[in-house]
């Protein structure tokens, strides 16, 4: 698997000819992030993907729908074999969502990201 690498700001990298991709698991891993970080109703070629943010984090006690969100994301991302572990940290003051999890790729296991929405 190959993607193009995507910089600090979540913009797609250019001008470095082949390591403006990402390869293997490295691609796995920021496709997952990706998915994650991605809104419902907001990719212009697939309008059913992503998460509903917007609801999820403007309503409240909804921690077990946004875990099985993130799990949908992740199992159904490219790769992936198997999520070992999920962490919500959801601060209902603030809406600060961490999301760390642990997965399994076609290539390496037990690899762990965080991803701050």
């Amino acid at each position: 698997m190959h993607i193009r690498a995507i910089d600090s700001d979540g913009d797609w990298f250019f001008g470095k000819g082949l390591q403006s991709y990402k390869y293997d698991n490295s691609a796995i891993a920021q496709n997952v992030k990706s998915r994650i970080l991605s809104f419902l109703n907001d990719c212009w070629f697939d309008m059913e993907e992503g998460i509903d943010w917007f609801r999820l984090l403007g309503s409240k006690n909804t921690q077990t729908e946004i875990e099985l969100a993130v799990r949908k994301a992740i199992l159904l991302s490219y790769g992936v074999i198997r999520a070992t572990y999920i962490n919500i940290n959801l601060t209902s003051v603030d809406r600060n969502l961490i999301i760390t999890y642990n997965i399994d790729t076609i290539f390496l296991t037990n690899i762990e990201e965080t991803v701050e929405v």
